[in-house]
């Protein structure tokens, strides 16, 4: 038999052993519940007694904790397209850094990042999906969401810069007529002067001027606009004017024409009613384009119609 102390500090008994148990059942007791035998004066926890140790690890509560659920794998799809937004950003310094090279080589820089932030873009969103789709199983979001941004970001300043770029190549490419056209006419002025020095400082004769120069000129081509009809050996005309006469009778050598563009033709030279009447190379401010001059002082012009109108060509 057995003296307890509840639960509620009261004492009870004497109470058999199934008693007891009862008391440990319906919570009036547990197991620092002092209890004592019946003839003994000794008090002890009731967890001490072996004949209700079974019944005490029955009772052992569980983990009220549920086990914490397994992070999920981290997407490696989110990772990549941050890694290439980084690497986007990174090749378009680079391509900066292109610019002494000159538009091709940006251009080519620009078509590299771009086509790196545009998979950052695509392996961004695919990430974004598979981990919405995973419910868990993959995480991730922001590194993929990160990924896309940048990458984003970086492809709209590739395309944009492109745009720019294109344009720019091609306004390149429509005056590079332009600039030959005028060098050619640099190097005919330069054949005047050379011509002048052998020859008492006379211009040509106005009716054998592109032989009497031909000696002065290297290249052939110097004598032709590369926007002009190939087949003719001259776009050059001469301003009869200045035909055999005297370098230093010329008093406004540098408003006076010494050459102008013509439709074709050798040794051809007269006067403002030959010069070309549809200019070949455009103006920034005029429909109706330029007209390529050169003058008895040796200077070249990119001449407008208000230009035009205003030459001189009486020596």
């Amino acid at each position: 038999m057995y003296r307890i102390i509840g639960s509620d500090h009261k004492e009870y008994g004497p109470l058999s052993a199934e008693q007891v148990r009862q008391c440990l059942a319906e919570g009036r007791a547990h197991a620092h519940s002092s209890v004592q035998t019946e003839g003994s004066r000794e008090w002890k926890s009731l967890s001490e007694f072996p004949e209700f140790a079974e019944q005490f690890k029955s009772r052992t509560p569980k983990s009220s904790l549920a086990k914490p659920a397994p992070r999920g794998k981290l997407s490696g799809l989110a990772i990549a397209s941050l890694l290439l937004g980084v690497l986007g950003i990174v090749t378009c310094g680079a391509t900066i850094a292109l610019a002494r090279r000159g538009l091709g080589a940006i251009f080519q820089g620009l078509s590299l990042f771009g086509a790196v932030a545009l998979l950052g873009v695509v392996l961004g969103t695919i990430s974004l999906v598979r981990i919405h789709r995973s419910k868990g199983a993959l995480r991730g979001v922001g590194y993929g969401l990160a990924g896309t941004v940048v990458s984003a970001l970086v492809l709209t300043l590739a395309l944009g810069l492109s745009a720019l770029i294109a344009a720019q190549l091609k306004q390149a490419k429509a005056g590079a007529p332009a600039f030959w056209c005028m060098n050619n006419l640099r190097q005919l002025a330069a054949g005047t002067r050379s011509y002048l020095e052998d020859h008492q400082n006379r211009f040509p004769l106005a009716a054998g001027w592109s032989d009497a120069l031909q000696e002065y000129i290297g290249n052939p081509k110097t004598f032709q606009c590369p926007r002009g009809n190939q087949t003719n050996r001259c776009h050059f005309g001469f301003n009869a004017q200045l035909s055999g006469i005297e370098q230093q009778k010329v008093t406004a050598p540098g408003q006076t024409v010494l050459f102008f563009e013509i439709e074709g033709g050798w040794n051809v030279s007269g006067g403002s009613e030959l010069v070309l009447s549809q200019p070949r190379h455009p103006w920034p401010t005029a429909k109706q384009g330029a007209i390529a001059l050169a003058f008895a002082d040796g200077h070249t012009e990119m001449a407008n119609e208000s230009r035009l109108q205003a030459l001189r060509w009486q020596p």
